[in-house]
């Protein structure tokens, strides 16, 4: 599920319709033993449950029962092309809201940076010292990928000599509406149509990649069908390709037993930082301006608290 700021006429209509989102997918998780759910940021969860205290046993038992996944926990995937400070802290305050919420340390491998930009050479070493494994670079789309020469899957070496495994499927290339397909058909040629969309999606992106694949349903704002697990099951009766419901986690410890080309260097086709980051509008203009203040004002209150006076935590 994504987490866009920009959506909607105010945050407070953000936040509501975000909670819609969770709804759907606790009733997943309560009526179906084989559906999963991943986040990927702290938003959902905090509204959520300022709003509906009552269902926190339900997210902490669905995590405690591996229905939940967290991959990964930060406060958001936010634009990667600030400094790497920025990135480090992301994760540690993420780790220490859901160790709060959930009542334990949230383990994964997994670092999926959906619908972010500048996959920089340095992220490998960085992300390896944070005990990640694996990556997803979300942006741009499988067009800019292949035309500079990067499949599907591959090993990403950084400037040190660091490697994470990386999958670059992004989030709602799998995306499907069951909701208008079912609409305008019987349920089997209506489940039919779904799974062939899903196929086409797989064949587009994967090529020659022998499987499992990771396919990416979910996109941003997309409610779960009551029957996508339903789809699941009808996708498996027809005998040609067995299909579940995981965490990425799941996906990716299949990953180290393929035979994975490595690529060297930045990942981020020309421009896309640009166009999609730091020029795409004023909004992640400020945001970037504002936490490099904050960042250098802390470095700066940092190198003062060797001399004795108070670092200013609170206030930070």
């Amino acid at each position: 599920m994504g987490w866009g700021y920009y959506w909607g006429p105010t945050l407070e209509h953000i936040h509501r319709q975000n909670s819609v989102i969770a709804f759907s997918a606790l009733n997943l998780i309560r009526n179906d033993p084989d559906f999963k759910w991943v986040l990927d940021n702290i938003y959902v969860l905090r509204r959520f449950l300022r709003d509906f205290p009552e269902l926190h046993e339900a997210i902490k038992s669905s995590y405690r029962e591996g229905r939940l996944g967290i991959s990964p926990p930060v406060v958001a995937i936010s634009p990667l092309y600030m400094d790497g400070e920025s990135f480090i802290r992301n994760v540690l305050l993420g780790k220490e809201f859901f160790r709060k919420i959930l009542g334990r340390e949230v383990k994964t491998d997994v670092f999926a940076a959906f619908d972010v930009t500048c996959h920089h050479p340095q992220l490998p070493q960085i992300l390896n010292k944070l005990g990640f494994r694996y990556y997803i670079p979300g942006r741009p789309g499988e067009e800019e990928y292949k035309e500079k020469g990067i499949p599907a899957e591959f090993i990403w070496e950084g400037l040190d000599g660091s490697r994470i495994l990386c999958n670059r499927f992004s989030y709602g290339r799998g995306y499907v509406e069951l909701k208008e397909i079912l609409s305008r058909s019987t349920w089997k040629v209506g489940a039919r149509t779904a799974v062939e969309q899903v196929r086409k999606s797989i064949r587009r992106v994967y090529e020659d990649v022998e499987p499992p694949y990771l396919v990416c349903i979910g996109r941003d704002w997309h409610l779960f069908h009551p029957a996508l697990y339903d789809l699941i099951r009808f996708w498996n009766s027809l005998g040609e390709e067995e299909v579940n419901i995981a965490t990425l986690d799941e996906y990716f410890k299949h990953l180290p037993r393929k035979k994975l080309r490595v690529f060297r260097g930045d990942i981020d086709p020309v421009s896309w930082a640009a166009i999609y980051g730091v020029g795409g509008d004023m909004v992640r203009y400020k945001i970037i301006s504002a936490v490099n203040v904050l960042l250098n004002s802390e470095k700066i209150c940092s190198l003062i608290s060797l001399y004795g006076r108070r670092y200013p935590l609170r206030r930070f």
